[in-house]
């Protein structure tokens, strides 16, 4: 018998004004929209993204081989961070870090799975990470293995003056 899945990501950014953060709702639970994005709150009310850029990720080869390690058992680790950086080459499958990373990489704020749909979750504050972002990429932690790398089809410019969420959707069908 020969199992082949389809494995497929998105990343999708959304920009908020300054003071806009996650709306939480108890400790570790964050509020989602329809469609399982973190809802954003400016403290009176739950407010819409100014920008929305999406694009489809390329899982890299270390990517695989950490996916087929776990299911064998060699490896118990998880998919925990998101970096962001300002190169805009396209994803190549032997992609191993981020190609000009800033600022540094982020623990999830949240993720969940619905059905075969795994989202990980991660805010920026308006003080973290600024720059103009070409690529962003998901990692097993903050030093750990580059999993998926994608580049925006748009520049997302990140300033002080605003905050970012970025949401993976994996897909494994």
């Amino acid at each position: 018998m020969i199992i082949n899945p389809k494995i497929k990501a998105n990343a999708t950014a959304r920009e908020f004004n300054f003071d806009e953060f996650p709306l939480k709702l108890e400790d570790g639970t964050f509020a989602r929209d329809e469609n399982g994005h973190l809802i954003m709150t400016n403290g009176k009310k739950i407010v819409q993204p100014k920008n929305i850029i999406t694009n489809t990720d390329v899982f890299v080869n270390n990517g695989k081989y950490w996916m087929g390690d776990v299911l064998i058992g060699a490896n118990s680790g998880q998919i925990t961070h998101i970096g962001v950086g300002g190169c805009t080459s396209t994803p190549i499958v032997t992609d191993t870090d981020l190609i000009s990373n800033i600022g540094t990489r982020h623990l999830y704020t949240d993720r969940f799975r619905a059905t075969n749909i795994d989202t990980i979750s991660v805010f920026f504050a308006s003080s973290e990470n600024n720059g103009t972002w070409n690529e962003t990429g998901l990692f097993t932690g903050a030093s750990g293995i580059l999993f998926c790398r994608s580049t925006f089809t748009n520049p997302v410019t990140k300033t002080s003056a605003n905050t970012q969420t970025i949401d993976f959707d994996i897909t494994i069908g």
